[in-house]
């Protein structure tokens, strides 16, 4: 570039020539930035990622297609003023429309503010709103915890069904192999007591002649 323009006589003539051959490749840049400002959307990003996407879409246009601006030095209409204040205006509702559903009260209420807020003020009014919600977030989510701890500490213990086994079950009898008694007071060995209920059993083949349903 600078060995293309190296032989013009003026500073003027530089520029003059330098606009005239690339300012035809500011209108794909405008166009793509404009593009950038009109699809601009909060997602799943929040307030402080959000602004800073739309700002720098926003610095973007301002950079490649400014709005013209009185040079006038008579000028009393102050229309440099009121163009700032309509480019300012665009932005915040651009800024409004791109927010979550999740925002529909706050916009709404910012809608309907007298004196309308500037853009920093609105970034500020939603900052707050985002930190409000965190911390309602965070409160809802300890209280549930809390719940969910005291209805398991205050949940009944049943007993358990299931019987402890007792001493019996320990004992066995090394004489008939059986579980229950010992050997000193198996009925095979020393024969059935003689006011057994239900009458004295039937007699067992066997040694000291006890009796054999033991």
């Amino acid at each position: 570039m600078r060995d293309s323009v190296l032989y013009h006589s003026t500073a003027s003539d530089i520029w003059t020539e330098l606009n005239e051959r690339y300012r035809q490749s500011n209108k794909a840049r405008l166009f793509q930035a404009q593009k950038a400002v009109s699809c601009i959307s909060q997602g799943d990003q929040d307030i402080v990622n959000y602004f800073n996407q739309a700002r720098k879409a926003w610095d973007e246009v301002s950079a490649v297609g400014s709005t013209p601006r009185c040079s006038c030095s008579k000028c009393e209409c102050e229309v440099n003023k009121k163009l700032e204040n309509y480019d300012q205006g665009k932005r915040i509702i651009q800024f409004l429309m791109g927010l979550n559903e999740s925002y529909t009260a706050v916009r709404g209420n910012i809608l309907m503010m007298n004196p309308f807020p500037s853009l920093s003020q609105i970034y500020s009014l939603l900052i707050q709103e985002e930190r409000q919600r965190q911390v309602k977030v965070k409160g809802d989510f300890q209280s549930e915890a809390s719940s969910f701890v005291a209805g398991v500490s205050n949940t009944p213990k049943y007993p358990s069904t299931k019987k402890p086994e007792g001493r019996r079950n320990s004992l066995f009898c090394d004489h008939c192999k059986r579980p229950g008694y010992t050997m000193d007071k198996c009925y095979k060995l020393h024969g059935y007591p003689s006011n057994r209920q239900g009458g004295r059993g039937r007699p067992f083949k066997g040694a000291n002649n006890a009796w054999s349903d033991c």
